[in-house]
């Protein structure tokens, strides 16, 4: 496969959510996702449920994923990584 191939990309997502699906509202202000600096904005913030990212490509990379937890939580972050392999 030729990843320059528009043919070869793959539709993805990365997201958060409640274990029991409910919201994470009262407790995420927003989710930073950082991407790999090949794409086009690789800093992506959602400040509104869902805490989801869709995007297209193809490869192999480690997603930052930064939590921003709500004002009771004294302004906390959460960094988790993530390894994402779409080929």
């Amino acid at each position: 496969m030729d990843p320059k191939d528009p043919n070869t990309d793959f539709k993805w997502s990365v997201f958060i959510k409640h274990p029991f699906n409910e919201s994470l509202r009262p407790y995420v202000k927003s989710v930073t996702f950082f991407l790999h600096e090949s794409f086009e904005a690789p800093i992506r913030r959602i400040k509104e449920e869902p805490f989801m990212l869709i995007e297209t490509g193809w490869g192999e990379f480690n997603i930052e994923i930064q939590l921003e937890l709500q004002d009771q939580f004294h302004n906390q972050t959460i960094q988790i990584q993530h390894f994402l392999e779409v080929s």
